[in-house]
Parts: structure tokens; C-alpha cells; sequence
């Protein structure tokens, strides 16, 4: 194992001087004990200022009063690296303080003692330390199953988080859903994880090696859902693709097609797509044939589609036809223990993304087991990616203002100077404003997009780009 490279422009590399410049505590002696070599900081430990060195050996320091007893004369006697607790004397009125040394024996070719490297750390960073460890103590007792969770995470294909009960046993019906082709109906709060639990139904079936194709219903313009779903032909309408288009049921041929927000579909659409699931048959927009798709329709909704039913908003049959297979999620206020890992997850995702290496506080994560996270995983993710962003230090502090826990959340900006440093730029402070805008709507509207969009003076389909541009 080589342990020095050496390049054009490091030729001139003095090792010693960057010895004498380390963080860490350094002496260097002889196999006759005579000093060779100190860092700056073992100078300060030791509380050598102004001493003259010159010949001395660490027999010399000892007897001298600086310090109790020494490790690098231990590991001279067995020829083995040695470690203890030196007791450094204090100098006129300062205290006398301890250190803990490792010295390490440095041999020749011939198995003779040339040197011995002794490292050591003084008692306030030792301190430092033991405070440190019986924190993370605290916070892998607390939270010991994130560890376990994260390493889980890195050998899976997906990001489907199941600490609590309740997702474990999504996860487990989930197995058995994904052996079939039958209708699955995602029910579940906006924001609570729908479609990774419809690819991992995928990414778990026969068909995981075909495509699977996510489709928001109510992202599409009522005009023209039947030619995205089902495609059209050669002068089907005006503006329309000359050599004609097929749609996303064909594209998902084989695979899986996931119908997000199915409550949105317009009504005549309701009809046709009971059509396709009846008959496995789609029928291009200006065609007079019919096609034969094989695609399993996994769909979902934040809606509740029962009383849809009841006010004629929804049709029965077609509810029927999707309810084969229901599978509820619960919102994140009822799994707790899914908290943590999810805020790891999207730390580490974040992390990579900007190059950054950010850690979470004690603090921070008391404060997100506190949260009712109404936004659910959606706004966990943006909780995390904004105090990534806006963290100028490496311990991210999590915080949640009362008008930020108020369903009647407001967000406004004053026309004056706020007082605040700049940190981040413009753009990255818009898209965080525009987030925190969007989930106070939400909030407002107990997850509704249709009447959020209504509120924000923007097109429904217009907040379901934004809103999936977030994920």
C-alpha cells in the first residue's frame, strides 16, 4: 500500500512544516527519547511556549514538572504502541488538565526502533467528545431503527419507507397485490406517498421489466384527456400530430398504467375508461377500430370517491370496476415512526444534490416527530430541501412557527427590509416562497387541488405542474 504521492507541483512538499501546522496534537521523538519534532497544538497541550527544546528528552520533560508520565516511554519499553491519560501541570494560576496520548513505534528495515509518533487530545476536547457520544447515545436509542432503515434503503430499488406498523402492512398486501393484474385503487391524503406505493406494486410484479407510466388526470385539459389516454389519428383535430399519436394506455402496453387523481376524470371520460377495463380495448380519437392494450391500471385518489357517487360526480360502476383492490395510506401524523426515516432520506437526497454534507440537529428531529404535517411526505420533502438550502452551517436547526401549524396559514412580504442576510440566491428563495405559498393554500383547502387552484388564482392543471415540478 503506497501512503505518499508525489506530483510535479508537490515536489517541494515540506513535510514538516505541515506536521508542525496539524490540528492534532504531534511529537515526534527518537529512539534515545530526545525530542525531534512538535506540533504547534502539542506545544500549547503541554504548555511548552517559550521553552528551548533543543536536546532535551522526554525524560527531561518529566522531570522538569510538565507532565506526570509518559506514553512514548512505554511504547520504547515494549516496542508496541501504548495509550493513557497524561496529567499536563498547570503553569502560575492556570489548572493542571489531562490529555490522552497514543504513541505509535516507528521501525527500520532491520526491526530496529528509529522513532515513535505520539498523537494525543487534550482534556476539553475529550470532554467534547464524551458529550457528543452520549448524545448520539441518546439519538440511537431514540431513533435506532433509521440506521437499519437507511442501510435497507441503499440495496432497494425504491423509496418506499415502512418503519410503522401501518406501512408494513401496506407493503406486505402490496407483495401479495403485485403477483396479479387486478385493479388497484390507492386511496390516501394528497401528499402521502400514492405513487411510490403504485411502483413498488410494479417494480414487485411480472411486469416490473416493462414501462410504467404515471398519468395525472387532473393535469390534463378536460379537452383533451381522451387523445393523451388513448391517442388519435391522422386529422383527428386541429393541431394535431399529421401522422396521428397513440396514447398512454398503449404506451403502457405490457407495463403498468398508474391513474393519479382519477377523481378529476371528466364524466364522459369515466364511461370510456369503464370501457377499457371491461374489454381490454382502447380506441384512437378520429378511429373507427378498436386496439387490444394489456396494461394493469393501478389508480388513485385524495377524494373520497363514495361520495362522489352520491352527488353524481363519480360513476358507480365505474367506482366499482377500480375498488377491487383498495389500498388505504395513512397520512404521516398516524405513523410516527416513519418520520425519521423519511427526513433522512430526503437529507441524503439533498445533500447529493447540492454537494453538500448537512446534518440534522437533536433539536430538529424532537421537532419533526412534534408536526402534524398536514402536506404529509410532500411537505416533509420541501421542509427538508429549504433548511438545506437555507442552513449556512452544517447542522440544519428545524423549526416550526406557529402560523406555520395554523390551518388558517398566511404568507406575506413586507415591502420593507427584512433585516435577514441574503444567503441563498434569488431563484432558490422564489422556488421557496412559491412552496411554502402553495402549501399554505393547501392547507387552507384540507388538500384540495381544485378549490387550492381556485384560491391561488391559477388553473387546476397549472397547480398540478407545479406541484409535481416540486417532486
Amino acid at each position: 500500500m503506497k501512503y505518499f504521492y508525489q506530483y510535479e507541483d508537490n515536489k517541494d512538499l515540506n513535510l514538516q512544516e505541515l506536521l508542525i501546522e496539524s490540528f492534532d496534537n504531534i511529537l515526534i521523538t527518537d529512539c534515545k527519547a530526545r525530542i525531534v519534532l512538535l506540533s504547534k497544538s502539542m506545544v500549547k497541550a503541554l504548555r511548552l511556549e517559550g521553552v528551548d527544546l533543543s536536546g532535551k528528552t522526554v525524560h527531561d520533560l518529566i522531570l522538569s514538572g510538565y507532565y506526570t508520565k509518559s506514553t512514548a516511554l512505554e511504547c520504547m519499553k515494549l516496542g508496541k504502541q501504548c495509550s493513557g491519560i497524561v496529567h499536563v501541570t498547570g503553569k502560575g494560576n492556570e489548572k493542571d488538565t489531562a490529555v490522552f496520548s497514543t504513541s505509535t513505534p516507528i521501525f527500520d528495515d532491520k526491526g530496529m526502533l528509529r522513532y515513535v509518533i505520539t498523537n494525543s487530545r487534550n482534556e476539553a476536547a475529550l470532554e467534547f467528545y464524551a458529550r457528543e457520544l452520549e448524545a448520539e447515545k441518546l439519538n440511537s436509542a431514540k431513533y435506532q431503527d433509521v440506521s437499519k432503515y437507511l442501510s435497507k434503503l441503499a440495496g432497494s430499488s425504491g423509496e418506499v419507507v415502512a418503519n410503522s406498523a401501518a406501512m408494513q402492512k401496506v407493503i406486505r398486501l402490496c407483495s401479495l397485490i403485485a403477483k396479479s393484474d387486478s385493479v388497484v385503487l390507492i386511496t390516501g391524503e394528497s401528499g402521502v406517498g400514492k405513487e411510490v406505493v403504485a411502483r413498488y406494486i410494479h417494480d414487485h410484479s411480472p411486469r416490473k421489466d416493462e414501462v410504467f407510466v404515471p398519468v395525472n388526470c387532473g393535469a390534463i385539459p378536460s379537452d383533451l384527456v381522451e387523445s393523451e389516454l388513448f391517442g388519435y389519428t391522422k386529422g383527428a383535430f386541429t393541431g394535431a400530430n399529421p401522422n396521428g399519436s397513440a396514447g398512454l394506455f398503449e404506451l403502457a402496453h405490457k407495463g403498468t398504467i398508474f391513474l393519479d387523481e382519477i377523481g378529476e376524470l371528466p364524466l364522459p371520460m369515466q364511461s370510456k375508461l369503464l370501457r377499457v377495463i371491461e374489454t381490454g380495448e382502447i380506441r384512437r380519437l378520429g378511429d373507427t377500430k378498436y386496439r387490444k392494450v394489456d396494461a394493469r391500471i393501478v389508480a388513485a385518489t385524495n377524494r373520497n370517491l363514495e361520495e362522489m357517487v352520491k352527488k353524481g360526480e363519480f360513476r358507480e360502476d365505474l367506482f366499482y370496476r377500480l375498488n377491487v383492490i383498495p389500498l388505504l395510506i395513512s397520512p404521516l401524523r398516524d405513523r410516527k415512526e416513519d418520520i425519521i426515516p423519511l427526513a433522512y432520506m430526503f437529507l441524503n437526497r439533498f445533500n447529493r444534490k447540492f454537494g453538500l454534507d448537512k446534518r440534522m440537529s437533536k433539536k430538529s428531529l424532537d421537532n419533526l416527530l412534534d408536526y402534524s404535517w398536514p402536506g404529509n411526505i410532500r411537505e416533509m420533502r420541501n421542509v427538508i430541501e429549504r433548511y438545506v438550502i437555507i442552513t449556512p452551517g452544517d447542522e440544519i436547526d428545524i423549526t416550526f412557527e406557529e402560523t406555520m401549524k395554523s390551518s388558517q396559514t398566511r404568507i406575506s412580504m413586507e415591502s420593507g427590509e427584512s433585516g435577514e442576510p441574503v444567503t441563498v440566491p434569488l431563484k432558490y428563495a422564489m422556488d421557496d416562497f412559491e412552496r411554502k405559498y402553495i402549501e399554505a393554500a393547501l392547507r387552507d383547502c384540507n388538500g384540495s387541488i381544485a378549490k387550492a387552484a381556485e384560491v391561488l388564482g391559477i388553473h387546476r392543471t397549472h397547480l398540478y405542474k407545479k406541484l409535481k415540478k416540486q417532486d
